[in-house]
């Protein structure tokens, strides 16, 4: 990449199809798709030794400014050659998360100050630790499972900023979403229970 430029994630879909036994192999598969205007798509999936599929997602990635905090245009980071993976489990793009109407600030809600550890080498929260936090506000109870986990980044977290995450509970849906003391949406977060 050019000096000054960062990838970020903007969107991951999971589908969690098995769950493999403990300590038993699997294999990681990954590709890339063609990109568009401003993103990168890259599909993934998890095999068990029989080529049997555990899960299935897909992310889309983005580069961007590091002092505009801005995206910069696909083609503008390097020309890409024709012939990206045609295979795909998924149809269409990354949907977004059901959302809830509300008001952030009259809204009761978990709230965290995510700590060092949590941040990545951009200085930000790490991607991982969004869902982590759906996750634990989530509040599953046991025999409940996952088993399709969809999130949306809107803002960056930074140190010594802090999310408050509100949740909702539609059947077998979990819907959350993460907001800055200001209410801004920093992620949205829709989990499918079996």
């Amino acid at each position: 990449l050019p000096q000054n430029m960062l990838w970020i994630v903007s969107a991951v879909q999971i589908r969690l199809l098995a769950t493999p036994p403990l300590y038993a192999t699997a294999k990681v598969r990954t590709w890339a798709g063609p990109s568009r205007a401003v993103t990168f798509p890259r599909e993934y999936e998890l095999v068990d030794a029989a080529g049997a599929p555990l899960v299935q997602a897909r992310s889309n990635w983005a580069v961007i400014n590091a002092d505009a905090r801005r995206p910069v245009p696909a083609r503008a980071i390097c020309d890409f050659p024709e012939g990206f993976a045609e295979q795909t489990a998924f149809t269409g793009r990354i949907p977004h998360p059901k959302e809830f109407s509300l008001d952030p600030a009259g809204e009761e809600g978990i709230t965290l100050l995510p700590g060092f550890s949590q941040l990545d080498a951009n200085g930000h929260v790490n991607n991982t630790k969004y869902a982590n936090f759906a996750l634990d506000a989530a509040d599953l109870q046991p025999g409940e499972q996952v088993t399709e986990f969809l999130i949306r980044y809107h803002r960056e977290l930074t140190p010594g900023h802090s999310v408050k995450l509100i949740t909702r509970r539609e059947e077998k849906t979990v819907l959350v979403m993460g907001f800055t003391p200001e209410n801004e949406s920093v992620f949205s977060c829709e989990m499918r229970l079996a």
